[in-house]
């Protein structure tokens, strides 16, 4: 067979004008401190919901309800502020519970699927930050396991494991209110208390749950000023054995470190720093593995890493050093917010910083993972307030629901409760209300309607489950008016339920009589309908780099395969962007349904899914444009946990301009 050879200059062979270079997933999560022309291949320019992990960027699991109306009625003070986990002494885990509070109380929320939430303490001031509070377990030598809750607006609150019983504690002491407590610990058997806008903290006697407490002056050591805002209890090994040392800061962002026993004795200061401002917050510390992290307007700051000399100026030493430029504006702009808190998830294997949102699109929380050190975001996802109950990570949103992280769909909601109450009936003529029974009899000129006003304002775009027993039926025809829609009629006895899909706010409800209607009506329910979330969308831009390092040629890509590890359902949208474009926005795919299957060779990528078992895939796909530099956006959903290890891409060498 003949064919014919390319030569180039001088007789030579030209080199193949496609070439194929391969960029690996970044592993090494958000970079926003580095150059863009030297940034590594395994960072990113950013990744929504789809996390540096272990293998390669992992999609991050969903949420789905596990309680709702929590404080609904109470108009804002519906919101979610803290999360309360207390896990008791028994094996078999009866004594477990988890708390919601809301700036109006406490509710117990250990029931999955609870739609009405049971308030177990009521605050007395709902204003300001109450309800952004913390919390600590503490036991006893007589073994008996306490839960304690303080916020600045209601003061000390105490849970008894043995009674399953709130109540607000008795200490004493000059000076000391337990009203005015904000913030309570535990360090070597001892209760500690912070006063609000107070530089001292109270302790107790050992194993003290009750009684006087003593004075501790932190705030004549505070270089910066403001109140002192937080003290924790961290574990370390100095090379004399383990120890607790106590950690004070304060809102001008000096941190003081103890050491000892008894405070009255030998508790030295073995050192002070300066972490700069706090934000708004008294939960902005997290312990773990050794480590405690403090959350300022710099960014995260290791206490580690102070007593080991660590600049505290130098941004780039910061566990958050990566993320920082993120994380300072989110802190300049929200700084005076009390959402702001550090949580810890181990099972998923994350760190949170949580940030104040108001509309739930706008929702953003910074991710790092615990074994790489790498950060990732999460967009979308309504975190109030958070924290880890029984391996399992629970927070809750501004309209008084609590979710649990898990599955691999976005927003599954329960079955709401009832909104139809007997006590809210205004009656038209020919009704007669009887508690909760209704008759209409008698032929009229017109329709007749009895009202009820909802317990809460229907939600505009969800489906609503309407359910009634119509009995004695004598004539006419009966519907119910619910959010702007009219039920179907009925006209004979029966067990009645339709859905609709409300197109209008109301929170009232209607039960419409023809003029000729007679009958009688039982059982009727309004209902949010149970609906499964959708499935996760995730964005994601790479870094962007020089194949073969080549940085000042034009290259055109032609051809990007997406190389991934699935077992479900997935699609996105692939391109190159090019010559440091950080901006740029590609389109989102069509949501992948949440059931369904399309067949490989048959289906068009961009427009179906794909189903597979957990294995290797990859998913090809064209591209446009050119450029010196090139970077791999990606835009997609999933309804299983895609893992994304790289891309393989195949492109074209041009001239210097």
């Amino acid at each position: 067979m003949a064919y014919r050879q390319k030569l180039g200059r001088l007789g030579q062979t030209a080199p193949p004008t496609n070439q194929q270079f391969t960029i690996p997933s970044s592993t090494g999560g958000i970079n926003s401190l580095e150059n863009l022309m030297t940034m590594a291949p395994t960072d990113c320019i950013y990744c929504d919901n789809i996390m540096p992990s272990e293998y390669g960027l992992r999609l991050r699991k969903g949420y789905r309800q596990h309680a709702i109306n929590v404080g609904v009625g109470d108009g804002e003070s519906s919101k979610i502020c803290t999360i309360v986990p207390f896990e008791g002494q028994l094996a078999n885990k009866i004594a477990d519970r988890l708390f919601a509070v809301t700036p109006t109380g406490i509710y117990d929320v250990t029931l999955f699927g609870d739609t009405a939430p049971s308030r177990v303490a009521t605050f007395t001031d709902t204003t300001l930050n109450a309800g952004y509070g913390n919390w600590t377990e503490f036991t006893n030598d007589a073994s008996d396991r306490f839960l304690f809750y303080a916020d600045s607006q209601n003061g000390l609150h105490q849970y008894q494991e043995s009674t399953g019983v709130w109540s607000v504690p008795s200490f004493t002491g000059p000076g000391f209110d337990v009203t005015d407590v904000a913030f309570v610990t535990a360090w070597k058997n001892r209760l500690w208390f912070i006063q609000e806008e107070s530089g001292d903290a109270y302790y107790t006697d050992v194993d003290a749950i009750g009684g006087t407490v003593e004075k501790f002056t932190f705030g004549s050591k505070f270089q910066h000023g403001g109140e002192l805002k937080c003290l924790y209890s961290w574990t370390i090994d100095g090379g004399a054995g383990i120890d607790d040392l106590l950690v004070a800061v304060s809102r001008g962002g000096d941190v003081l470190v103890y050491q000892g026993i008894d405070p009255q004795t030998d508790m030295t200061l073995v050192g002070s720093y300066f972490i700069g401002e706090l934000p708004e917050s008294r939960r902005i510390g997290v312990s773990y593995g050794g480590e405690l992290y403090l959350l300022t307007t710099f960014g995260l700051t290791s206490i580690r890493d102070l007593l080991q000399g660590v600049p505290t100026g130098d941004i780039k030493t910061s566990p958050s050093a990566k993320i920082s430029r993120f994380v300072r504006q989110a802190v300049q702009s929200g700084k005076d917010f009390p959402q702001w808190s550090l949580c810890i998830n181990p099972s998923d294997g994350f760190m949170q910083i949580v940030t104040p949102y108001d509309q739930r699109k706008d929702a953003i929380q910074f991710n790092q993972n615990l074994l790489t050190q790498a950060w990732g975001r999460w967009r979308g996802v309504p975190v109030n307030c958070a924290d880890t109950w029984n391996a399992e990570y629970y927070f809750g949103d501004r309209e008084g629901a609590v979710y649990l992280y898990d599955g691999a769909l976005d927003g599954t909601l329960l079955t709401g409760a009832n909104l139809w109450t007997a006590t809210n009936v205004s009656t038209g003529s020919r009704w007669t209300n009887l508690g909760t029974v209704y008759d209409s009899g008698g032929a009229a000129s017109s329709e007749s309607l009895l009202t009820n006003e909802l317990s809460q304002v229907l939600e505009v775009g969800y489906t609503y489950t309407i359910r009634y027993v119509l009995t004695r039926y004598g004539g006419g025809q009966f519907s119910m008016q619910v959010g702007g829609v009219e039920t179907p009629t009925a006209s004979s006895n029966g067990v009645y339920t339709d859905t609709i899909v409300v197109s209008q706010p109301d929170q009232v409800a209607s039960l419409v009589a023809s003029s000729s209607f007679i009958g009688r009506i039982a059982d009727v329910s309004v209902q949010r309908s149970a609906k499964l979330g959708v499935p996760i969308s995730f964005s994601l831009l790479t870094s962007f780099q020089a194949p073969q390092g080549d940085i000042s040629s034009y290259k055109r890509v032609g051809f990007i395969r997406t190389i991934g590890i699935a077992s479900g359902s997935a699609n996105l949208n692939v391109a190159a962007v090019y010559d440091y474009a950080i901006e740029t926005l590609i389109e989102a795919p069509p949501d992948v349904p949440t059931q369904g299957s399309n067949v490989w060779d048959t289906a068009r990528w961009d427009n179906d899914l794909w189903d597979f078992t957990q294995k290797g895939v990859s998913y090809p796909t064209g591209s446009l444009n050119m450029g010196r530099t090139i970077a791999i956006a990606v835009r997609g959903s999933s309804a299983s946990r895609l893992n994304i290890i790289g891309w393989d891409i195949s492109y074209t060498v041009g001239g210097f301009l």
